[in-house]
C-alpha cells in the first residue's frame, strides 16, 4: 500500500472519530433537554395540585331553618297562639329559674317552669340507702300544675309554660328567718297582658304543709267555661329497698259529703279510674309511710282521679332497678 492510500485511510478514520464524538454529544444534549422538559412539566403539575381549594356549599349540612320551623309548628299546634309565646322550648323563652326554700323540717325547690314544686325533702329522714328523703317523683320533676282548656280549644298544662318569678336564680330563702316570705309566679297573657294567672305560695316555719292560691285575672279571655283543675300527676317516691312491696300500700282518697272514697290499684297491668263529684273536704294519696293532701278552701270542687296503670316486675329485675 503506497503512502497516498495510507494517508487516505488515516483521514477517513479521523473523520469517523470526529463524527462519532459529535453524534454522541448531540444525543446527550437531546437527552438532557428532554429530561429538563420532563422535570419542568412535573414541577408545573405539582404546583397546580397545591392550588388552594375552592370553598363549596356543604350540601350535607342540616337544614336548621326547616328544623326550627317544625319546632315552631309543633309548639303552636300544642299551645295555640295565645300561649305560644309563654311555652317552654320556644326560641325566646326565658331559661328555667329555681328557688330553694328551707325550714326547720323541710327543704323545697320551686321552678318558674310551670310555677311548680320540683323537690320536697323531709329533714331528719333518709331512704334505705341513706340518701335524703325526697318525695317528688324524679321522673316527673314538676308537680302541682293547672290544667284547663283554652279559648282556642287547646288543652293547656301550666307545667309547660314559663312564669315570671319574684326571685333571683338559685336564690336561697331560710324560712326560719323570713317567715313572711311569699313565692309569687305570674303568667301575663295577651298583647296588653290584660289576662294573667297568678300563683302565690305561703310557707310556715314549723310545719310540713304550705298554702297555694290561684288567681285568674280576666279568665274569660283565655279559659273555656272558667274551669281549671289542680294536678298532681304521680305517686310519691318510694323509700324502701323492696319498693315492689312498699308500693302495695299505695292508695288514693277523696273525702266528700261525709264519706271517704278510696281507689286502690291492687292488681298490676289493670287500669283504674275514679270520677267523684260533690262537696270535697280533701283528696289525698298515701304510700307506706307518707301522704299527700290537697285541701281546698272552698268545697265546691270536682275530683278526678285519672287512669293509673302498673307493671309487675320480677324480684330479680326489681332489685336490679333499685340498685
Amino acid at each position: 500500500m503506497d503512502k497516498r492510500s495510507l494517508l487516505g485511510f488515516v483521514l477517513i478514520g479521523i473523520v469517523l472519530m470526529i463524527w462519532l464524538y459529535w453524534n454522541s454529544s448531540t444525543q446527550q444534549d437531546a437527552v438532557m433537554k428532554s429530561k429538563r422538559q420532563a422535570d419542568s412539566i412535573a414541577q408545573l403539575q405539582k404546583r397546580d395540585s397545591i392550588v388552594t381549594p375552592v370553598l363549596t356549599k356543604d350540601t350535607t349540612a342540616k337544614d336548621t331553618t326547616s328544623a326550627k320551623n317544625k319546632l315552631v309548628d309543633s309548639l303552636m299546634l300544642k299551645s295555640g297562639g295565645l300561649f305560644y309565646a309563654r311555652t317552654a322550648g320556644t326560641e325566646n323563652a326565658a331559661k328555667e329559674k329555681v328557688i330553694m326554700l328551707e325550714s326547720d323540717k323541710i327543704q323545697m325547690e320551686f321552678t318558674n317552669y310551670g310555677g311548680c314544686i320540683r323537690k320536697y325533702t323531709i329533714k331528719n329522714y333518709d331512704t334505705w340507702d341513706k340518701k335524703p328523703l325526697q318525695l317528688v317523683d324524679w321522673k316527673k320533676g314538676k308537680e302541682l300544675s293547672l290544667l284547663f282548656t283554652s279559648k282556642e280549644g287547646k288543652l293547656i298544662n301550666t307545667k309547660d309554660l314559663v312564669f315570671d318569678g319574684n326571685y333571683a336564680e338559685w336564690q336561697k330563702v331560710d324560712l326560719s328567718k323570713d317567715s313572711t316570705f311569699k313565692l309569687i309566679y305570674t303568667l301575663p297573657l295577651g298583647a296588653d297582658s290584660s289576662g294573667k294567672i297568678i300563683i302565690t305560695y305561703t310557707f310556715f316555719t314549723n310545719r310540713y304543709e304550705f298554702d297555694v292560691d290561684y288567681e285568674f285575672v280576666n279568665s274569660s279571655l283565655f279559659v273555656t267555661n272558667n274551669k281549671y283543675q289542680v294536678i298532681w300527676e304521680s305517686s310519691l317516691n318510694m323509700t324502701e329497698f323492696r319498693s315492689d312491696q312498699e308500693v302495695t300500700y299505695e292508695e288514693a282518697f277523696a273525702h266528700m259529703g261525709g264519706e271517704l272514697e278510696t281507689l286502690d290499684a291492687a292488681n298490676f297491668d289493670e287500669e283504674y279510674k275514679g270520677d267523684f263529684n260533690g262537696n270535697t273536704d280533701y283528696v289525698s294519696l298515701r304510700t307506706k309511710y307518707f301522704g299527700l293532701y290537697l285541701i281546698p278552701k272552698t268545697k265546691r270542687v270536682t275530683v278526678h282521679i285519672f287512669p293509673v296503670t302498673g307493671k309487675n316486675f320480677p324480684i330479680t329485675d326489681r332489685e336490679r332497678i333499685i340498685q
